[in-house]
């Protein structure tokens, strides 16, 4: 009798923990698009997603001294990091640290809460010693054809096109126009006046494999502290799929390889992914959404709304 009452019960107390983890990480997003909107309040345009894996924090400047962190467009690290102020996470923030992609300093090493959907881990450091991250700021990515299901992250300036951009800067070169470096400065009456900020996905959950929760992934492994990289960074060009061990792929899985869909957005959830859209809003976004409408959810100006939300395929 009792084993008869586990097996009815355990099914629901589960359906009841996941409900209330996705409602958790919901919050997290929330947490998270007010520290982004209060940061553009401030700055006057958006955080950036850095300028690459490899780069720590970048500290000073002619005016500040070694100890302060450099703000934007000349800051290395991404977005993570940049709004660590606006999400009561100031004292992490303001400590000095020595980060390098091959040698994690204290702050990289510091897990932060909210970073973590709770259905999938607890804040923790991941093998490396480096804390790990559960979210990332969207980019459109690049379909080379409508119906591709290789796309790339990169390509036609499709990957610098997300609310949350590249910033193609080492801090030192910025000012020289024979570097080809540039920073791309956008705000969200940019979005505004674009798509809308309602229909713009900022950021959402990384598609992880179950069995690499709490190990290292190569897509999952600099954690939040770290440049433009997927670990912080992803693309909608790629279908979403709700989390799965890559020898139990879908039925209706493209032939993409593994390494393609480290790009991609994904979550532990069933039925959809938790994202956070440009006006603070977080939704709920099913793993079966139109593919077209999910890759273009992830530009912030590619024209393709009109007044009643409806998306339309691009003129490719």
């Amino acid at each position: 009798i009792i084993a008869i009452m586990m097996a009815l019960l355990l099914p629901a107390i589960q359906k009841v923990r996941e409900a209330a983890n996705k409602m958790k990480c919901g919050s997290n997003l929330k947490n998270i698009g007010v520290g982004i909107h209060h940061f553009e309040e401030n700055y006057g345009r958006l955080p950036t997603g850095g300028t690459d894996w490899w780069y720590g924090i970048n500290y000073g400047d002619i005016v500040r001294s070694n100890s302060v962190p450099r703000p934007v467009p000349w800051q290395t690290v991404g977005w993570m990091y940049q709004i660590l102020p606006y999400i009561e996470e100031d004292k992490v923030y303001k400590q000095v640290s020595t980060d390098a992609w091959n040698s994690p300093g204290i702050t990289s090493r510091t897990p932060i809460p909210i970073y973590f959907c709770p259905s999938r881990r607890p804040p923790q450091t991941s093998p490396n010693g480096r804390a790990l991250n559960d979210y990332a700021s969207a980019i459109p990515g690049f379909k080379r054809f409508p119906g591709d299901v290789d796309p790339f992250w990169w390509g036609n300036g499709y990957d610098h096109r997300g609310i949350i951009a590249r910033s193609h800067t080492n801090g030192v070169d910025f000012f020289r126009a024979s570097s080809g470096l540039r920073d791309v400065k956008i705000t969200l009456v940019m979005v505004t006046n674009a798509d809308g900020t309602s229909n713009t996905l900022m950021v959402g959950e990384k598609w992880l494999e179950p069995r690499r929760y709490l190990r290292n992934d190569w897509m999952d492994d600099q954690g939040w502290l770290c440049g433009w990289d997927p670990d912080i960074v992803r693309e909608t060009a790629h279908k979403l799929y709700k989390d799965f061990n890559w020898n139990q792929r879908p039925a209706d899985f493209p032939h993409g390889s593994r390494w393609r869909q480290g790009f991609a957005f994904g979550g532990p959830h069933a039925g959809g992914m938790n994202g956070l859209f440009g006006d603070g809003s977080v939704r709920n976004i099913a793993y079966n959404v139109n593919e077209i409408l999910w890759w273009l959810i992830g530009g912030r100006d590619d024209g393709q709304v009109d007044n009643a939300g409806n998306y339309y395929a691009p003129d490719f």
